[in-house]
């Protein structure tokens, strides 16, 4: 079992060697093609993001009011319902209302809120071509949220954590991560071909093939001459 397993450990081996340059060929080429997809036809994306905290309303400016328990379990809950709200379509409407050069449909996917989990603290992340639109509609975002949510769901008090600012740094495309990718991706599609042209070569190449396949050793080889191919 041993040897069979170091014979096929051996043949495949040998078949990625023989066809290494097809192997190298496939993988460059898919490198390179990742690489200019990624930093030349891409558009690269930019982030505002703005962190928002909900805490017991007064409670900073009086002692009685402090948290309990309860108090923090149901705003953690309420994260969920705030999340909502500042996604919903009366928040996106007046947020397209300042920035009328979008449409609602292109602004709405472009605007995400994300709780985070076992806080009482979520995002709102803003996702555009330029960072300048990120962060000021991210901004913007949050003022109108919590303007409505003191007529919608004056359960607590909304304080902003960090404001979005303009960022210079893209958060997409990953130009290093899609160029690993691409090369595991190459090397795994040039590997397979380089299987699958092996399997269709049904072609004996050697006395050692032979012997295999027929079961009888091979006594004698008669060598390939050119000189004699009659033309």
């Amino acid at each position: 079992m041993e040897e069979e397993m170091e014979l096929n450990l051996k043949d495949l081996w040998e078949v990625i060697h023989k066809r290494r340059k097809l192997i190298i060929a496939i993988t460059a080429l898919c490198v390179i093609i990742a690489a200019i997809v990624t930093m030349f036809l891409i558009k690269p994306k930019y982030e505002g993001k703005v962190s928002i905290v909900i805490g017991k309303e007064n409670a900073r400016y009086f002692y009685e009011d402090k948290y309990t328990s309860s108090d923090v379990m149901m705003y953690q809950k309420l994260v969920k319902t705030y999340v909502e709200i500042a996604t919903s379509k009366k928040v996106v409407e007046q947020v397209n209302e300042e920035f009328k050069e979008y449409e609602y449909k292109q602004l709405k996917e472009m605007i995400h809120a994300n709780p985070k989990v076992d806080t009482q603290l979520f995002t709102i992340t803003v996702q555009a071509l330029s960072p300048k639109d990120a962060s000021e509609i991210a901004n913007s975002v949050t003022e109108i949220f919590i303007e409505e949510c003191k007529y919608i769901l004056p359960a607590g008090e909304l304080n902003i954590l960090d404001k979005a600012f303009i960022s210079s740094e893209p958060i997409s495309p990953n130009v290093k991560l899609n160029i690993v990718i691409s090369l595991f991706l190459g090397l795994m599609v040039s590997i397979g071909i380089c299987f699958l042209l092996e399997y269709m070569d049904t072609k004996v190449k050697d006395e050692e093939e032979l012997h295999n396949l027929i079961g009888i050793p091979v006594l004698a080889s008669i060598p390939f001459d050119e000189s004699l191919v009659v033309k």
